[in-house]
């Protein structure tokens, strides 16, 4: 060995295996296994992906070969010597394992002649099956294969984990694109041929689906699939949702409209799973004080005053057999909505009960009520009434909302005066709401706004 330009003779002892050390005064030696510089010559044949210069040491394993080619000839390994008669280093189960070469000094450089079989034996033909990652982002490719003619060899599977992001691993193919053939892993291939095979990748998916959201009326979209890294529009109401009292406006990824709004037809590019609320919007009554009082009193027939919808649009307009909202009521009363098929400044309202024109709907005399405020915050209300029975009684307040649900009721004692103040149990929503104030035979009904 050379040390500081000076040569020592140093003798091993053969236990010494690579990477034992020993020590010898004050230097210690590690004893490694001695690498070969490697070049390859094709030897008249063609291909890619060869290495110029390679470093090897005993164990590793050759280039394998798989992208050479040479008319009329298989390739069988490499050679020390061009016309194959040098050390050879012959193809072994799938592999060209490398054994240094005797008396060959440590980093010196050695070509290895690509050896080629003439297809004129085919009995001793063999093909190459090789695997390629086809764009995976991560793992290997299996190595190479030999297929003896004649023999039928199991295919690889994916033997390397092979990834990639946003796809499913799907076998091999004899194509890129995934146009080819397919081959399964670990299928069985009897065909005396070179291949390569590509990975297989199969975009993953996702699912959209729609919810009603509480509709009473319609059918949501079907479910749409989404590719990775494909755009997708989202559906529009294609099948007419409704529910009443409400509009339709859009999709919410939340069932209480509290997440991200997504529109009708919107492009959608996330890759995941979604699943969309329809989202509905009260409907906003722009009601105006000339229609509804500041006490809460009905408008009376021959005055103005202002309610906006749109003609054709289904409007409620009973409540509870016994209220009516603004609009000439026909005489069947249980009916629940109207169409507006035209619209008029001078509303003509009438009394379900006596089907007469007023203000209020009275008993046999006056009654007096105020409601304040009004509008209210929807929490509280302030309720003052008197010209009731004038006997101390029992006073019943229901209040219902513009679909004729039950919103609350409250009972209080007192003579013909009442000053109460009455909490909602929880905060109203914007709108408008009714107040059924009914002593013995008297009773009044009332109307106030929330907003």
């Amino acid at each position: 060995m050379e040390y500081f330009g000076r040569e020592y003779s140093v003798t091993v002892d053969a236990s010494f295996n690579n990477g034992s050390s020993w020590t010898t005064g004050t230097t210690t030696c590690t004893w490694s296994s001695p690498k070969f510089r490697i070049s390859y010559n094709l030897n008249g044949g063609s291909g890619s992906s060869l290495a110029l210069d390679e470093v090897k040491e005993s164990g590793d394993v050759l280039n394998s070969g798989a992208t050479l080619s040479k008319t009329g000839f298989v390739f069988a390994g490499w050679n020390t010597k061009a016309d194959g008669s040098g050390t050879n280093y012959p193809i072994v189960s799938n592999q060209i394992p490398f054994t240094p070469p005797t008396g060959k000094n440590h980093i010196q450089s050695h070509t290895l002649y690509a050896v080629w079989n003439s297809n004129s034996n085919v009995n001793t033909n063999t093909y190459i099956i090789s695997y390629d990652d086809n764009l995976s982002d991560g793992g290997s490719a299996p190595n190479n294969q030999l297929k003896t003619h004649g023999v039928d060899i199991t295919l690889a599977s994916n033997t390397g984990n092979l990834i990639r992001t946003g796809f499913n691993f799907d076998g091999w193919n004899d194509a890129a694109d995934g146009t080819g053939t397919d081959y399964a892993e670990s299928a069985t291939y009897s065909t005396d041929a070179n291949l390569t095979l590509y990975a297989k990748w199969t975009a993953v998916t996702y699912i959209i689906s729609y919810d009603e959201n509480g509709a009473n009326g319609g059918t949501v979209p079907n479910d749409q699939t989404k590719t990775h890294d494909v755009d997708i529009n989202l559906a529009s109401n294609s099948g007419n949702l409704v529910k009443t009292g409400f509009t339709f406006d859009g999709w919410n990824d939340a069932a209480d409209g509290t997440g991200m709004d997504y529109a009708e037809s919107s492009t959608y590019t996330t890759d995941a799973n979604l699943t969309l609320y329809a989202k509905w919007t009260a409907t906003n009554l722009n009601i105006s004080q000339d229609l509804i009082g500041s006490q809460g009193d009905f408008i009376d027939d021959g005055q103005n005053g202002s309610i906006s919808y749109s003609v054709g649009e289904p409007i409620i307009f009973t409540i509870n057999n016994q209220i009516t909202q603004g609009f000439q009521q026909p005489n069947d009363v249980n009916n629940s909505s109207m169409v507006l098929n035209e619209i008029s400044s001078k509303p003509n309202l009438k009394s379900p009960l006596n089907n007469q024109n007023s203000t209020n709907l009275l008993s046999s005399h006056d009654l007096n009520v105020k409601i304040y405020p009004n509008p209210s915050d929807g929490e509280k209300i302030m309720l003052e009434a008197n010209g009731f029975n004038h006997s101390i009684g029992k006073y019943n307040i229901k209040i219902f909302d513009v679909s004729s649900k039950l919103i609350g009721e409250f009972n209080q004692e007192s003579n013909d005066y009442l000053f109460m103040e009455i909490n909602f149990s929880k905060q109203l929503v914007n709108g408008f709401y009714f107040l059924n104030i009914k002593k013995g035979e008297d009773q009044i009904i009332k109307k106030f706004i929330v907003k």
